[in-house]
């Protein structure tokens, strides 16, 4: 059962195309194999019964594969155990690859046009290049792998994961102080042997996965080899910490469905533990103890799925909320906001569809941590117009005028830019979210999932009434004054966050202050890139705020003089 209900929050793969969908059998495979854990065998052989039924009723069902597949089902309703399902779940992947293939030989030609001529350049530039020529042409290079690299996971994940560690081992190499030009050459040699290796056919495949619990564990291996080392080999350290950071998208929703504090302890603590390695090995340790206390095989409760929609939301809820509050009486308004924000709903489905059809690796994790950072900061900039809009509103004299003028100030871009604001609030967190729970669904019980989203959708239906109540007990040039603060505050965070994801994914640089502290909570992490944002937005904010207040002091002049 629960099953289906992923299969609506993902809708379907075949809406995005012509081939053949076999998401009903794996769902069959599924509550057959929660059957067998139950020891309830006349559930299991109804659901296989259904699943031959089924199987043979396609007209590819006589092919080699499909062979296979009914052999396989042939074995499980003899056995009827965890491990002939499991066989058989293994089959009917061959036969869904069989009838839906891809063209690698075209996908590794594309990869090579894009990928080989960034490399080039890259390993001419890695001997006498200077550290700004060097970070464009490993950016060049990075963005070039991200783009194409899919075809390098599907035939050969271990060179995958061989190329994104040394690529991460250059860069920490390339942001040394010094520079260690000598582990950048031999990070580039190897590179360029992973690469020769693949586009010549001698693919490997690794010998466990990168996402998920399994990913989790090799994780954590690599942070307790970077404790051990530290004061002994700091090099190998760092390198562990930055590959476990490099590869945090791919499971981070392991911990953060899990433990909310570990999470924004890992992803704030541990950029500030790699770059100053005796100072940080006290929290290095408590995260590890973090992460061995988390029991990875248990299941998600209610409150665990109310939490995710709570948390994920609450933000999004907070800008809609202010944006009604302070335009309740503009019609024209309410109906941009409402319309944004189901464009936000449908497009996060979709998106979410997307990065978990077209994009399986693990690193579909790592897309959608890169859309969501640059959504955010496109959100920043809306937010910025929309909040000095606001307080301009905030004296009682504007607050008159616009009522008086409101029909014209709404026309065109003003409530476009309304309803763009509500759809990238909506959009930024609503694919993480159903991505999410795509991962914790088949660990929870379908009356414990269904309760969690109505506990959450209730707690998020009573905050907003709450909020709804007291906005209606406020003065409306006030409620402009407190929703503009309220918007700054969570751009602040916004931005931080969007930013600190993007370093994250290697997307652009990450440069440690180790003397701050980051404090997750309000968005606020030590990078040089991360505060210099910051620091621009609030600049911005308050030049938009006196360039108001001048335009507003000369409005009154004029009305004195007059």
């Amino acid at each position: 059962m629960k099953k289906y209900i992923l299969v609506l929050l993902l809708i379907c793969a075949s809406v995005f195309g012509q081939q053949l969908s076999l998401s009903s059998f794996f769902v069959r495979i599924s509550d057959g194999l929660d059957c067998a854990k139950a020891n309830n065998f006349s559930c299991v052989r109804a659901e296989l019964s259904a699943f031959e039924l089924s199987f043979n009723a396609l007209e590819q069902s006589s092919s080699p594969a499909a062979r296979g597949v009914k052999m396989a089902l042939s074995t499980a309703k003899k056995e009827l155990s965890s491990a002939s399902l499991e066989a058989l779940s293994i089959a009917l992947v061959a036969f869904e690859k069989e009838q839906n293939p891809i063209n690698y030989q075209a996908l590794i030609k594309n990869f090579e046009k894009k990928v080989m001529p960034a490399f080039r350049a890259f390993e001419a530039a890695t001997p006498n290049g200077e550290i700004g020529e060097l970070g464009l042409v490993y950016k060049k290079l990075y963005d070039a792998w991200q783009r194409n690299e899919r075809v390098v996971g599907d035939l050969s994940s271990a060179h995958y994961g061989k190329i994104e560690t040394a690529m991460a081992m250059y860069r920490l190499a390339m942001l040394n102080e010094p520079m260690d030009r000598a582990s950048m050459s031999e990070q580039v040699g190897l590179i360029k042997g992973y690469l020769a290796e693949f586009l010549a056919g001698k693919y490997q495949n690794a010998s466990s996965e990168n996402g998920g619990a399994s990913g989790l564990l090799a994780g954590l291996a690599g942070l307790k080899t970077a404790l051990l080392n530290i004061g002994k080999d700091d090099k190998k350290a760092k390198a562990e910490i930055l590959s476990f950071i490099t590869t945090w998208p791919t499971f981070e929703g392991e911990i953060r469905t899990r433990d909310a504090g570990l999470y924004n302890r890992i992803e704030s603590d541990l950029p500030s533990i790699a770059a100053n390695l005796s100072a940080g090995k006290a929290n290095l340790e408590d995260i590890i103890w973090g992460i061995e206390a988390l029991d990875l095989n248990a299941g998600y409760n209610a409150i665990d799925v109310a939490l995710v929609l709570i948390r994920e939301g609450l933000e999004a809820l907070l800008i809609i909320i202010a944006l009604f509050a302070a335009l309740k009486t503009s019609t024209k308004a309410k109906v941009a906001i409402s319309l944004g924000t189901g464009l936000g709903v449908v497009l996060s489905v979709a998106t979410a569809v997307l990065l978990a059809t077209l994009l399986p690796l693990d690193n579909a994790d790592v897309d959608r941590e890169i859309l969501e950072g640059f959504v955010g900061i496109v959100a920043v900039g809306v937010m910025v117009f929309i909040i000095a809009w606001l307080h301009s509103k905030s004296s009682a004299k504007a607050w008159e005028q616009f009522v008086k003028n409101q029909a014209k100030i709404l026309a065109g871009g003003s409530v476009l830019c309304l309803g763009g604001l509500a759809f990238l609030a909506v959009f930024r967190e609503g694919a993480e979210t159903i991505l999410f729970y795509a991962a914790m669904l088949p660990k929870t019980e379908i009356a414990h999932f269904g309760g969690g989203l109505a506990l959450g959708v209730i707690v998020l239906g009573i905050f907003a009434y709450f909020m709804d109540y007291i906005t209606k007990k406020i003065p409306m040039r006030h409620i402009f004054r407190v929703m503009s603060l309220l918007l700054y505050a969570l751009g602040f965070k916004i931005l931080g966050m969007s930013v600190h994801g993007l370093e994250l994914t290697g997307v652009t640089t990450s440069t440690i202050i180790s003397a701050l502290p980051s404090i997750s909570f309000i968005g606020f992490y030590n990078s040089i890139e991360s505060i210099s944002a910051q620091v621009i937005y609030i600049l911005a904010v308050l030049a938009l705020f006196a360039f108001s207040s001048l335009k507003e002091q000369k409005s009154t002049l004029r009305v004195a003089r007059a």
